[in-house]
Formats: structure tokens, C-alpha cells, sequence
């Protein structure tokens, strides 16, 4: 049996989309969500409530693109995160700065 070969550094990536990690604060008023998305402009994080799933999609640029060396994850992210109750989805608010971006999403 020939030895397995493990992924190099410099092997193309696979065609997953890029993790973003999250973390859920449980306030005694809301939910909030702190997700890590560097090097984005504003415009280009898109957040969604519905019921009690907050989703945050982002471009974090051209996956296609011919790279020698690519380390940083490129693609659309689509993360979808479960708030353990019912929030107000009306009165979310979001901001984003130095790369982190913050969700506050009231309880209902």
C-alpha cells in the first residue's frame, strides 16, 4: 500500500467556503454575535435575522484568481448561526471595525 501523501502548503485548496469563526454572547437583553471577517469594507458584510438565525454573508474576494502561494482564505461566506431563543429581528443592530464585526440582536 503506498504511503499517504499528506496536503502541502502550497497544494490548491479545496473547494470549501472559508470558516468564519463566531463567537455567541448570551446578555440578559440580547444576543450578541462577534464573528471575525479581516481586510472587508462594510459594504461588503451583508446580516440577516429571521426567527432566531442571524446569517452573515460576505465576499472575501476571488477565489479563481491564479495565486503562486495562498495562505488566506478567499470566497463567499455564508455562515448561519442559531440563537438558543426568540430575538426581535427588527432592532438588530451591527457594526463592523478593525476587522471584527459585532451583531447585537435584542431578546424578545
Amino acid at each position: 500500500m503506498p504511503p499517504r501523501r499528506h496536503r502541502q502548503r502550497d497544494d490548491p485548496p479545496t473547494a470549501r467556503p472559508p470558516a468564519v469563526p463566531v463567537d455567541v454572547l448570551d446578555r440578559p437583553r440580547e444576543y450578541r454575535v462577534i464573528a471575525d471577517l479581516p481586510g472587508l469594507r462594510t459594504r461588503d458584510i451583508d446580516v440577516r435575522v429571521r426567527t432566531n438565525r442571524l446569517r452573515i454573508l460576505a465576499d472575501l474576494g476571488d477565489a479563481a484568481a491564479r495565486y503562486p502561494r495562498r495562505e488566506r482564505e478567499r470566497g463567499r461566506v455564508d455562515r448561519t448561526v442559531v440563537l438558543p431563543g426568540p430575538v426581535n429581528a427588527r432592532r438588530v443592530t451591527a457594526a463592523y471595525h478593525d476587522g471584527v464585526l459585532r451583531v447585537s440582536v435584542p431578546k424578545r
